[in-house]
């Protein structure tokens, strides 16, 4: 199955996604409506742990790019969409970004956002487990800053701050991301 999953995201670097992009046995539209604006996708990438596939993300942004920094720079609105390949605790995700924080973060920095980081730590928690199949998505907008979905379920509350969203956003996209296979999927490299 991860011959499968690489083989589908690779497939899909430097095209651009005019259909409905399938990868992971997921499909991912060519657009989404986030805050009012039209997001186009970015690019398709598979986490695995181990050599095994955990999930496949799609990046959604307001203007395409295979840079990094260029897409953690652009405003407005962003969506980064999860599909679960297995089944995943809440408390082993939070871990991961926790780790991802600190690979890209000092402790100084990181204490600039801990009221955010509780706040996402708790609504993560809630959601206990994501099934196979689930979609979580790290939305954000303007209007109502970061917040995490599960299955088209916002989880509340939301974090104010696009400084905040971008941090965790980094922990897929990054100089130390958690994934090197994911992080050029989705910058469609």
């Amino acid at each position: 199955m991860t011959g499968m999953l690489g083989a589908a995201a690779a497939g899909l670097a430097g095209e651009t996604f005019a259909q409905v992009v399938e990868a992971g046995g997921f499909r991912f539209e060519p657009t989404v409506r986030l805050g009012g604006v039209d997001l186009l996708l970015n690019g398709v990438g598979v986490r695995t742990r181990l050599f095994i596939p955990v999930y496949v993300a799609a990046l959604y942004v307001p203007t395409r790019s295979s840079d990094a920094e260029m897409l953690l720079s652009q405003r407005g609105p962003r969506r980064m969409a999860l599909r679960f390949v297995r089944d995943v605790e809440a408390e082993l995700f939070m871990t991961s970004l926790d780790a991802g924080m600190r690979k890209h973060y000092t402790n100084q920095q990181l204490d600039a956002w801990k009221d955010q980081w509780q706040t996402l730590s708790k609504v993560i928690g809630t959601m206990v487990q994501a099934r196979r199949a689930d979609q979580v998505t790290w939305d954000y907008t303007p209007e109502d800053g970061a917040r995490v979905m599960q299955n088209s379920v916002a989880r509340v509350p939301s974090m104010r701050g696009e400084a905040f969203y971008n941090a965790v956003l980094r922990v897929w996209l990054g100089a130390y991301p958690a994934d090197e296979g994911l992080k050029k999927g989705v910058l469609g490299l």
